[in-house]
């Protein structure tokens, strides 16, 4: 079982919101929303822990997102 796969399984399967930004990794599956209302779902081109920072590419329209978690919740999705 790969890294990715056994952290999927932890997670229960099921969306998870995540404050920790370095759980992320690149090609991960997530959506992010205010007042849990989805605004954006895509996947992971790069993070900044640090900084509270994201960047994925939206699936509807493949354009390249920064979402802050100042601004967003963000959750993995794990695949299925």
């Amino acid at each position: 079982m790969s890294s990715e796969q056994q952290r999927d399984q932890d997670l229960g399967g099921s969306p998870v919101w995540l404050a920790d930004l370095s759980h992320f990794r690149r090609g991960d599956q997530v959506e992010a929303g205010q007042n849990d209302v989805v605004y954006y779902r895509g996947r992971v081109e790069d993070t900044a822990a640090g900084l509270g920072v994201v960047w994925i590419r939206e699936s509807r329209h493949s354009r390249r997102r920064m979402l802050h978690t100042d601004e967003y919740f963000i959750r993995h999705i794990p695949e299925p």
